[in-house]
């Protein structure tokens, strides 16, 4: 494995990191944003 394999495997890994860590902040705020709708109803 070269330098420029590891380095964009690297890379591969961390972009994927980062859109798994979006993926849930959006979850979450659907689940706030659900909460609080549901909140209003009573």
């Amino acid at each position: 494995m070269n330098t420029y394999e590891c380095l964009s495997a690297i890379v591969i890994e961390m972009s994927l990191h980062f859109h798994i860590q979006k993926l849930e902040c959006i979850s979450i705020d659907l689940c706030h944003t659900n909460f609080a709708q549901n909140h209003h109803d009573f």
